[in-house]
């Protein structure tokens, strides 16, 4: 009897030992070769609590034989497998204590996808008060509920195909990189530049591939969909390289949105560690934000680089979406960002700063300066509208003509030497307005354009957002570096456009006001 015992005993501990190494070598997935990332990403992804299963019932029989070796061995699989494997966070970091709530950004992410209950998303949003959303899967069905929500008197709204942001903090300029690249259909990411007092704030919402279809093709295939899942990751990895390179080239940057990816995910580590997680150091407790009926994973981020304090991070309420929403307070370090609720009366470009250069600097005061129209009437004054100083540009359509431009030729404009475009303009809702520059072929380049007037992309770049609320907005872009990703030899550029490319009989009027070609 006490032989069978000793046999029993042994045996106990060696599984127990053999199963701690077990959730030891899991836990390390992040750092598993490339050949074997498909695995981790499956082993991540499937109901992790499982493992729970075999070390309970090691303790449990170590408890019954009294052996403290066994007790002690799966009490470590058990924090082994919470913590390391399946996630679960304490927040260690004390920068929630002591903050001025003023200085305070509210930032959520939200998957709208196909079953989100909006009155649930009017509720969720409503109560948080949060400064900037991002949306994933915002299909076009979901703008008009959008922008009723989220009225423009107190946000800035910019759709991205599926990805929208909605951000008190004025949205100066957005791109987007679609699956195109990778023959495939959908968004990947896009980028929106905020206006930070101190400089632009780059904000990145994301939308990788989603690992379901390998895991659909083991669950039906067995181990000839071993394939399908290994396919599925290169995808993800391809995707997440070139994200993640986008990002790295900015800062200060936020990158939140689907990631479909853990953080204990090899092509994570591999892609994104060198931005701070936002749950990592401040949430608690696993922060699932996809469920099934089995079990949960935490599949949404919130990434920032070191210009941003993470405060708080809290998996928000089912929305009877695809995934939870994730909100996580932030605090910018280098100065209070002005809110668009919080501006009174009328913003002023910070385009006066004394150790800034200009190639034109024009505030349309007692004249419209360097700037003509192919009719000579569509420009004039409007003193009693104007962004700053006392008068404004007015550009007004006064004849059933098809199109107006309004355009200034620049001498000397080296791109290299003066590459920023900066002013302030109010444009009608609906009207189409664009802005646009002449290359030395006499080729027209659209930098910005309101949706009405349907401005094409180049070579996969698109142009900027010309807002079409009828208030003012600024408008600032980085020329040089728009101009790189369409003609990466072009030099200087000849001339500059504000253009309307047809009459809707409305009797349009468009305003510019402190228009700057600028150092950076």
């Amino acid at each position: 009897m006490k032989t069978e015992n000793k046999i029993f005993t042994k045996l106990n501990r060696f599984l127990s030992l053999a199963y701690l190494l077990l959730l030891v070598l899991i836990s390390l997935a992040p750092y598993w070769p490339y050949e074997m990332w498909w695995l981790a990403n499956l082993i991540q992804i499937s109901p992790l609590w499982g493992f729970g299963i075999v070390p309970l019932v090691l303790l449990l029989s170590g408890i019954a034989i009294n052996d403290k070796k066994v007790l002690v061995v799966n009490a470590l699989s058990f924090f082994v497998l919470v913590f390391p494997v399946m996630g679960f966070q304490v927040p260690l970091s004390l920068s929630r204590f002591g903050q001025d709530p003023s200085k305070i950004v509210k930032v959520a992410t939200v998957d709208l996808g196909e079953t989100a209950n909006l009155e649930k998303v009017s509720a969720y949003i409503t109560e948080i008060k949060p400064d900037i959303v991002a949306f994933q899967e915002a299909f076009v069905r979901h703008r008009p509920f959008l922008r009723k929500l989220l009225p423009r008197t107190e946000w800035d709204l910019v759709f991205e195909e599926e990805l929208a942001l909605a951000s008190r903090i004025p949205i100066i300029e957005s791109k987007l990189v679609d699956r195109r690249m990778l023959d495939s259909w959908g968004v990947v990411a896009a980028k929106f530049v905020l206006k930070g007092d101190s400089g632009p704030l780059h904000f990145f919402n994301i939308w990788l591939e989603s690992p379901r279809k390998g895991i659909e093709a083991i669950i039906d295939k067995k181990f000839k969909g071993i394939s399908e899942m290994k396919k599925v990751t290169r995808l993800q990895e391809t995707e997440s390289f070139g994200a993640s390179k986008w990002t790295s080239d900015t800062t200060p940057v936020l990158v939140t949105g689907d990631f479909n990816q853990l953080a204990t995910s090899p092509i994570y580590r591999d892609h994104w560690s060198h931005l701070r997680n936002a749950f990592s150091d401040v949430g608690f407790g696993f922060g699932y934000t996809k469920y099934t009926s089995v079990h949960g994973v935490r599949l949404d981020h919130f990434l920032y680089s070191s210009e941003w304090s993470a405060v708080k991070a809290v998996v928000g309420p089912d929305l009877e979406a695809d995934h939870r929403p994730l909100r996580v307070d932030f605090v910018f370090k280098n100065s209070v960002l002005t809110r668009i609720t919080e501006q009174s009366g009328k913003s002023k470009l910070q385009v006066l700063a004394a150790n800034k250069k200009y190639l034109i600097a024009e505030d349309f005061e007692g004249s419209t300066g360097m700037f003509s129209s192919g009719d000579g009437r569509s420009l004039s004054l409007d003193r009693k509208k104007a962004f700053s100083l006392d008068s404004a540009m007015r550009i007004a359509i006064l004849s059933p003509s098809k199109q107006v431009s309004a355009g200034a030729e620049v001498k000397g404009w080296l791109l290299e030497k003066f590459p920023r475009i900066s002013f302030a303009y109010q444009i009608p809702e609906g009207m189409p307005a664009m802005i646009r520059v002449k290359t030395r072929f006499d080729q027209w380049i659209c930098l910005g354009a309101t949706e009405a007037a349907a401005c094409p992309s180049i070579k996969g770049v698109r142009p900027a957002i010309l807002r079409d609320d009828g208030n003012w907005h600024e408008f600032h872009l980085d020329v040089n570096g728009f101009m790189k990703g369409i003609l990466p030899g072009l030099k200087s550029l000849y001339s500059v456009d504000f253009y309307i490319p047809r009459n809707r009989h409305l009797g349009d009027t468009m305003l510019i006001d402190a228009f700057r070609i600028s150092e950076l």
